[in-house]
């Protein structure tokens, strides 16, 4: 009888079929919540490396933004600001056509201290000092939290953000998110699979993110005693009938030149003022010139920084007296 006992005792430690069938479906419960955690997790590694490579190129492009004070005034750095516009797409592939950022394969010119052409006073340091974006070791393109390379974005002749073709402007950069289709619904719409992009100058988004600003500058001009009047000419005591006035800044290919000039008048009660938009950010040198009856009269060159919240008026000076009659330099 203590025989049939213990066989009873050791039938029942091994498991019947019904409890069987629960720990399998109790394992297989807990291996997919392990993977949609996994997954969610991956998912959401996927986003923020996106996002840090968004946040990399919009600074190569458009430099650090940050707020002027009187310790420390705002400098303004990156591609644009160095060259006057912004880079151009490269051929057609996906993965170089920003390589403006990281190579130099148009051969512009070096960062440095230029002179200008059209007037031997005016000097502004600009050119490529790149790379303003930084591969990792070995990297030959630079690519989204799902190993596809970031899209560069341009405007097609409607105003409508697409794909950038070769030699357009790269207006901004994209991650077309988990399917890689742009603008496509992803089957998992969670926030973190979503297209993601960043625009380099869109009136939908903050001034911070705006890689051209439009400014004014008013020509005065000092009376004998250093009081501002209407510019005048001393010759024959009449107000100006205009006034030339240009803003120098990089020329796109590394060098210094005319981004904009303007020719203003007449005027008789009121100075000149004169307009310059879409202009891009970064350092730019302001100057009048004013040939009146005995000669040229121009202002010193004034070198300005042109931020994306900043200042956006200037003035300009014209001296009281005139020194050296002069020839004006040659209009570009």
């Amino acid at each position: 009888m203590n025989q049939r006992n213990n066989l009873g005792a050791i039938q029942r430690v091994g498991l019947s079929l019904m409890e069987l069938v629960v720990v399998l479906a109790i394992l297989a419960a807990m291996a997919t919540a392990a993977t949609v955690a996994t997954d969610k997790f991956l998912a959401q590694r996927r986003f923020e490396k996106t996002q840090t490579g968004l946040d990399a190129l919009r600074l190569a492009v458009l430099g650090r933004h940050e707020t002027a004070t009187e310790q420390a005034p705002s400098v303004t750095e990156g591609f644009v600001a160095d060259l006057g516009r912004l880079p151009m797409a490269i051929g057609d592939d996906p993965a170089l056509q920003g390589a403006e950022l990281w190579l130099n394969p148009n051969n512009l010119q070096a960062y440095g201290l230029k002179q200008s052409t059209l007037d031997s006073e005016v000097w502004l340091a600009c050119g490529w000092r790149g790379p303003y974006l930084r591969q990792p070791t070995g990297a030959v393109r630079y690519n989204d939290g799902w190993g596809r390379p970031f899209r560069m974005l341009s405007l097609d002749s409607g105003g409508a953000v697409v794909p950038a073709a070769a030699g357009q402007p790269i207006t901004g950069v994209a991650s077309f998110g988990a399917d890689g289709t742009l603008g496509a619904a992803p089957t998992n719409t969670a926030a973190w699979n979503q297209d993601m992009s960043v625009l380099f100058h869109d009136p939908m988004t903050p001034a911070a993110q705006h890689s051209s600003v439009s400014i004014q500058v008013t020509v005065w001009q000092r009376d004998g005693y250093g009081e501002l009047q209407v510019p005048v000419d001393p010759t024959n005591a009449t107000a100006a009938t205009s006034v030339e006035v240009r803003l120098f800044g990089p020329d796109g290919l590394g060098g210094l030149g005319v981004m904009q000039q303007v020719r203003t008048g007449p005027f008789t009660t009121e100075p000149p003022r004169v307009a310059f938009t879409n202009v891009p950010i970064g350092p730019k040198v302001l100057r009048a010139y004013w040939t009146e009856t005995a000669g040229l009269r121009k202002t010193v060159p004034m070198p300005i920084e042109l931020t994306r919240t900043g200042k956006t008026e200037w003035s300009l000076i014209l001296p009281a007296t005139i020194s050296v009659p002069a020839t004006p330099p040659s209009t570009p």
